[in-house]
């Protein structure tokens, strides 16, 4: 069984106003990260993601309840002792002056040196084991200033590392990277927490949390915490539900958020996968609906419309036929033109 390195029962966490009432942004919370975990906080926009990882950190104080850090109260660690305990990346802007990127990674090991803050050979391959395990060799010598924001974010995610903590907290860590750069950070920190570690960050891409993490931690906007497997949240409808707004739904099949509900024509789309799988979402995205066919199989009448797909020499070709009267069957060679098609001869109907 996991060992359970942090937990928080009955948590309030918000802000104690001067001369007023304390804030509550969500109360009564329960939850526990186990080493050897990924955890994703995910939840809509002014949740409270961040308030709760700066309480779990011990960098801003909670409203009420208890926190636990490896079987200990949060409140009973000095600094120096939490520092080596909890690496944080928080998305408060860094002001490095003139510190070159290996320079910051540095910062990390004074959690660890002597108390005139000398590093020693050990702490040096410390510092370029972290930037190597970020992919940011590269970018030791150069001033951290001049980094790009994804740059920046490796080099602070480094950081925390070089703290050699057991506990890793991260506020929206990918949130400047493109989607590779997003994808390798998320390998990143899974394998950092398959290493030993454990691993929570706050992220609003729900697609990437639902494919890496181990556990969600899903923060509603009514002050509520759900915790379980990606997978148990959306069957649950706890996702749907918290992400709920106009104009969009979460869809079960694809395991996303689309445009909804589309109001044009049913499609059924046939032909060899990936170009089917793509054609499906360029009709929903412009309001068709595509047939499902596990349970267009049950149904005695076809779809209206009919898109099939062909490969050549040359790339695909498209072939639509329909049931309307006097209807001809038309081919495309672009999924532009067959969509442009589709909406002139099928519009929607509101």
């Amino acid at each position: 069984m996991k060992d359970t390195l942090l937990s928080f029962e009955a948590l309030d966490i918000g802000y104690r106003l001067p001369g007023r009432a304390s804030l509550t942004v969500a109360g009564r919370l329960n939850a526990a990260l186990h080493t050897g975990e990924l955890v994703c906080l995910v939840g809509p926009n002014g949740a409270g993601k961040s308030t709760l990882l700066r309480t779990l950190t011990g960098l801003q104080p909670a409203l009420g309840g208890e926190i636990h850090l490896a079987g200990q109260p949060l409140g009973s660690f000095r600094s120096r002792e939490l520092a080596r305990s909890i690496g944080v990346v928080l998305t408060d802007p860094v002001q490095p002056g003139l510190l070159s990127a290996e320079s910051l990674v540095a910062l990390g090991r004074y959690a660890r040196t002597d108390w005139l803050g000398r590093l020693e050979k050990e702490d040096r391959r410390v510092v370029d084991r972290c930037l190597a395990a970020v992919g940011a060799e590269e970018l030791a010598g150069r001033p951290v200033a001049e980094l790009s924001d994804g740059e920046r974010q490796k080099v602070m995610i480094a950081r925390a590392l070089a703290q050699e903590p057991a506990l890793l907290v991260l506020d929206e860590p990918t949130a400047f990277l493109d989607l590779p750069r997003r994808v390798e950070i998320m390998t990143l920190l899974r394998n950092l927490a398959e290493g030993g570690r454990a691993v929570l960050l706050s992220t609003h891409d729900l697609d990437l949390a639902l494919r890496g993490a181990d556990r969600l931690w899903l923060l509603d906007g009514g002050g509520k915490l759900a915790a379980g497997a990606p997978e148990d949240l959306v069957l649950s409808g706890a996702v749907a539900g918290a992400f709920r707004g106009r104009g969009v739904s979460f869809d079960l099949r694809q395991g996303a958020f689309v445009f909804a509900p589309p109001g044009g024509a049913m499609v059924r789309v046939e032909g060899e996968e990936p170009a089917a799988l793509w054609t499906r979402r360029a009709l929903e995205r412009a309001g068709f609906r595509t047939a499902d066919p596990a349970e267009e199989a049950g149904r005695s009448e076809q779809p209206p419309v009919q898109v099939r797909v062909s490969r050549h020499a040359g790339g695909y070709t498209w072939a639509v036929s329909s049931r309307a009267e006097n209807a001809e069957r038309a081919e495309r060679e672009s999924l532009y033109d067959l969509v442009e098609y589709l909406k002139t001869r099928f519009p929607a109907s509101g």
